[in-house]
Order: C-alpha cells, then sequence, then structure tokens
C-alpha cells in the first residue's frame, strides 16, 4: 500500500516556499525552481491526504506561481510602455555601440553613455569601502518600436567583493510600487525582516535575513520617479570578515544621482 502524504506535511512544505519568496521579478525564477524541486521531494506518484491527488497538488501549486507572477508580468511589459518623459534615454553610435563576437551582440556604453547613467564614476574617491571604478551595463529591451533602458553597475568593495545594483523600469505611480515590496498581507514572507528607509528623498525598504536564514543575502530596494532600484551585497569571508554593512551600502544608494533619470 503506497505511503500517504499528510495535510499538515504539504501545508509544512508549501508553507516554506512561501517563507522564501520575495514578492519582486528577481525572485520569481528562483520560487520556480522551489516549486519543482518542492514537488520531486513529494513524489508526484503520491496521494497527499483523502482525495487529494498529487497531479491536483502540482496544479494547486503552479496555480499559485501563476497568480503571482502574473503582477510582475505586467509591470514588467508596462516598462516598455513609454520612454519619452525620461531622460536616461540613449543613443546607437553616441551613447553605444553594438559590437558581435560569435554571432553575439554586446551592448558598450560610450564615455558619453556612461556619463549619462546615474552612477558616479569617483565614488571610490570619498567611501570607505568602494575600491574603484564600477562596471555598468546597458540593457535595451525592445517591443515593437519602444524602447526601454535600464541599467546594471557592479563596485568593487574593500572585502574583494562587490555591491551589485540592478534597474527595472515602470511607468506606475511610485507608491504603488513600493507598496508592492511590503509583505503580502496573507503570506507574508518570514525569511527577513523588512525595515522602510529614505535614500535621497526616495522610499526604500531594507530586507536582512532573519534569525537563522544567515543563507540569504540582503538587499536594498528604492522606489524613483521611473525606477526600481536593487542593490545586493555580499561578504566573501563570512561573519567573522565582515566589512561590508547595510549602512554602506544605503551611503552608495544615497550618492547616485537619480535627477538624471
Amino acid at each position: 500500500m503506497k505511503k500517504l502524504i499528510s495535510e499538515t506535511q504539504f501545508d509544512k512544505e508549501f508553507t516554506r516556499l512561501e517563507q522564501d519568496m520575495e514578492w519582486d521579478y528577481d525572485r520569481a525564477q528562483q520560487m520556480k525552481y522551489q516549486i519543482h524541486s518542492s514537488v520531486k521531494r513529494l513524489q508526484i506518484r503520491r496521494v497527499i491526504g483523502r482525495g487529494f491527488s498529487a497531479a491536483a497538488a502540482v496544479v494547486f501549486m503552479f496555480t499559485v506561481y501563476f497568480f503571482i507572477q502574473m503582477p510582475l508580468l505586467e509591470e514588467k511589459s508596462e516598462g516598455t510602455a513609454v520612454t519619452a518623459y525620461s531622460l536616461m534615454n540613449f543613443y546607437e553610435g553616441e551613447d553605444y555601440v553594438n559590437e558581435y563576437s560569435n554571432n553575439l551582440k554586446r551592448t558598450v556604453l560610450t564615455d558619453q553613455g556612461i556619463s549619462k547613467t546615474v552612477y558616479p564614476l569617483d565614488l571610490h574617491k570619498t567611501s570607505g569601502i568602494i575600491t574603484g571604478e564600477p562596471s555598468i551595463v546597458l540593457n535595451i529591451l525592445e517591443r515593437g518600436d519602444k524602447k526601454t533602458y535600464e541599467t546594471q553597475a557592479f563596485y568593487p568593495t574593500v572585502d574583494k567583493g562587490e555591491i551589485r545594483i540592478h534597474t527595472q523600469r515602470h511607468d506606475r505611480n511610485k507608491d504603488k510600487v513600493y507598496a508592492s515590496l511590503l509583505p503580502h498581507e496573507k503570506f507574508p514572507a518570514k525569511s527577513y525582516d523588512l525595515k522602510e528607509l529614505s535614500v535621497a528623498g526616495h522610499k526604500a525598504i531594507l530586507k536582512t535575513p532573519a534569525e537563522n536564514m544567515d543563507h540569504i543575502a540582503p538587499a536594498l530596494y528604492v522606489v524613483s520617479d521611473h525606477y526600481l532600484y536593487y542593490f545586493h551585497w555580499e561578504n566573501q569571508y563570512g561573519k567573522e570578515h565582515l566589512q561590508i554593512t547595510a549602512d554602506d551600502v544605503i551611503q552608495v544608494a544615497a550618492s547616485l544621482r537619480y535627477n538624471k533619470e
């Protein structure tokens, strides 16, 4: 006779997924991986509770994933709608060039293009944790004849790591974007602690690992008029060698030139 998995076991498994979930685009793919892993552990051939098949469980979990992903996809598509009023527009030949290698296209910013971004190049002269100029990457998202420009920056740090900054374009009310980062009312994640901040006059959220969740990296989110900024960092050598703190990253975030958007 096949061994049954109790509803309690299933609830615990799904609750773990909820706790590990962050409600933003960057975490969507990780959640998808977690769902696949959880389904494998539950072993599809087993029966979950009375009359609740594993097939139904799979459908249920992917339905939840779909409804979580939908607003993220909508927000992503909204970000490609209009670019006319943003100052951060880039022009081929002046601000960037396309290089080709092995049939792969790589967009490279020119000095003029770099100067149009929000990232200060001389931050290492005033910051105690930044050791050099950032590497800056331009991503161009195209839909029809509309283009959206998103950037990434990588600042080298004293611990031989880096502070990674990613942007996501939005054309929504920034208060609504900010609200989407707050804990979910019914399913608040328990894997991190959340603190609301103001960075350079913009609303921000700092997420740090909860107790016994040290495997989760901290993150800072800043919502400006046109972009959502993600700041990620990891200390390279464990707690006994920590040199980068959340306050350090907040200072870096406050140094960005948001008026260049």
